[in-house]
């Protein structure tokens, strides 16, 4: 099974503070490490975690460069999100009043038939993916 994380999850895997579900997400990313589970990213995911570890948190640049790396170890280069998918990540975005970048996930997702995890409020209301809680007591991980 191929899941598409976007960034609201992968934050889990990285930082606890302040963040819900990080045992679910964390359990996510433990299936992916051993195998039972095949995690992707969009190639977005990467400037969307490096601006969290850079403006966010204000970490180092080498530190959020290690973070950026251990992600790319894990889930490889992320899905270039371009082509034939922008008119439907369009419609996507407008019709559920979501950013271009949320949408994005939610259209890749469907279109390349990848279960999409995410724990972003909007997406989730707008019926794109589930949770991380959702997903890893389905599979059975948490």
């Amino acid at each position: 099974m191929t899941v598409l994380c976007d960034t609201s999850l992968v934050v889990k895997w990285f930082f606890s503070a302040a963040e819900a579900d990080v045992t679910a997400a964390r359990s996510i990313l433990a299936a992916g490490i051993d195998g039972r589970l095949d995690l992707t990213v969009l190639d977005l995911t990467y400037l969307e975690l490096g601006n969290v570890g850079i403006r966010s948190l204000g970490l180092p640049a080498e530190e959020t460069s290690e973070l950026l790396e251990r992600l790319r170890l894990v889930c490889g280069d992320g899905i270039r999100v371009g082509g034939g998918l922008l008119a439907r990540i369009a419609r996507l975005a407008a019709a559920h009043r979501l950013t271009f970048y949320d949408a994005s996930y939610w259209g890749v997702a469907d279109a390349r038939d990848l279960d999409l995890v995410t724990a972003d409020r909007a997406l989730l209301d707008a019926g794109a993916g589930e949770s991380p809680a959702a997903f890893a007591r389905r599979l059975g991980l948490a």
